[in-house]
């Protein structure tokens, strides 16, 4: 009997000796990955010049640098269309998606139209390329549209998109599914508006005027996404004020722990 009690113990003991190294070796690691895991990344520029590192300055239709093209003054970017098919726009570094499964784009701006067809916007991209500069000469430069607001005046004729005066909402497949929602416009005055993409729930919402709007999202599938904004309308006059952007990443664990 004392053999086997002297047994037990000693089989005791080195388990509770294993239990303790093990929790020490991968308990912190563990403990480290939660916490990459849950935390936040955000990504701001209050545009008060041109960050080369975060955004490529580029011209409609050629798609060349267009540094001199968008201005700068007093912490507000201004894409202005002063030539006929050659407004500025600007385009976002690739951004790794790495884990992150939800993305939220905040940002304050101003939206002027110069004539009846007007169409600034800013679209979300997912891409496979890291590179900053858009890949000029293929069908898709800026890689695969996922969501795209439009701030739309849009009287033309042969226009195919919904609604004349609003914020559109589309997905890349409003037009088979009608997965768009029309906002009322804001003109000439500043707001704020935030666009969230939610991999996880697969939809897109977007939040202005204290409301929110919600479409189904196919999400970002690539390694990167890029943001995508321009003033774009017929002739001229057409102008997409940006006083700040935001960028987050985050989870849907990290929300619910904040909640």
């Amino acid at each position: 009997m004392k053999k086997n009690n002297s047994s037990r113990i000693v089989v005791i003991v080195i388990f509770v000796v294993a239990a303790y190294f093990i929790y020490g070796y991968f308990g912190p690691a563990a403990k480290k990955m939660d916490e990459k895991t849950l935390k936040t990344v955000q990504i701001r520029d209050d545009f008060d010049k041109l960050n080369n590192q975060l955004w490529y300055a580029g011209q409609w239709l050629t798609h060349s640098p267009a540094d001199d093209k968008v201005f700068f003054n007093k912490g507000v970017a201004s894409l202005e269309v002063k030539e006929k098919d050659k407004g500025p726009y600007l385009l976002s570094r690739p951004i790794a998606i790495e884990n992150y499964d939800i993305i939220k784009i905040r940002r304050r701006l101003k939206v002027h139209y110069g004539s009846d067809y007007f169409a600034g916007a800013m679209v979300v991209f997912d891409s496979e390329n890291a590179d900053l500069e858009p890949q000029i000469g293929l069908q898709l430069p800026f890689g695969r549209a996922v969501v795209m607001l439009e701030y739309a005046h849009d009287y033309s004729k042969n226009t195919k998109r919904p609604g004349k005066d609003a914020i559109r909402l589309l997905a890349p497949d409003w037009q088979v599914n009608h997965n768009y929602v029309l906002v009322p416009p804001i003109y000439d005055k500043w707001f704020d508006e935030e666009l969230v993409i939610d991999n996880n729930s697969g939809k897109a919402t977007y939040t202005v005027n204290g409301k929110t709007y919600s479409i189904d999202s196919a999400g970002i599938a690539a390694k990167y996404f890029r943001i995508w904004m321009h003033g774009y309308g017929s002739h001229v006059g057409h102008r997409v004020d940006v006083d700040w952007l935001e960028v987050t990443l985050t989870s849907a664990e990290n929300e619910a722990v904040r909640q």
